[in-house]
């Protein structure tokens, strides 16, 4: 009778620190996820990118519409463009900023927004990065404004 008592007291105090564990991993995990979201909204659903000199529209979202505020390092002028005013997903975020005139060789922050794509993209010379010409493409993206 003592071992079945002393059982039932092991199991519940097992299942007890067992259910704290839990709820407390769950409440840590939702506001890890909240604070995520935070960081990545702006007013006027804009979404921040802390972007590299490699980094594409293509490798964070091509969904139509959508809006980002990118922030860009120096030095990103050698990097791979292709159009010119509108630029397909797969170009340099940053080299287009420069490209566009709406940031420097300094690097600094700009908004595009995702559009459909284009039949064609034309490349020219601009602020010293040399864009490349592109038949069709899926995706584009407009490099709006300084911000």
């Amino acid at each position: 009778m003592k071992k079945i008592a002393l059982l039932s007291i092991l199991l519940m105090v097992f299942a007890v620190s067992c259910g704290k564990k839990k709820k407390k991993h769950r409440k840590h995990h939702k506001k890890d996820k909240v604070a995520f979201v935070e960081k990545k909204k702006d007013k006027g659903d804009w979404k921040k990118i802390d972007a590299d000199c490699s980094t594409n529209a293509k490798s964070i979202e091509t969904k139509t519409g959508k809006k980002f505020k990118v922030k860009c390092p120096a030095g990103c002028k050698d990097r791979t463009v292709y159009g010119t005013d509108v630029y397909t997903t797969d170009s340099s975020l940053c080299a287009a900023g420069i490209h566009a005139g709406a940031i420097g060789k300094d690097g600094g922050k700009f908004k595009i927004k995702i559009k459909e794509g284009e039949k064609k993209y034309d490349g020219t010379k601009r602020n010293g990065v040399e864009s490349r010409s592109w038949g069709s493409y899926n995706y584009s993206f407009k490099v709006l404004t300084k911000d």
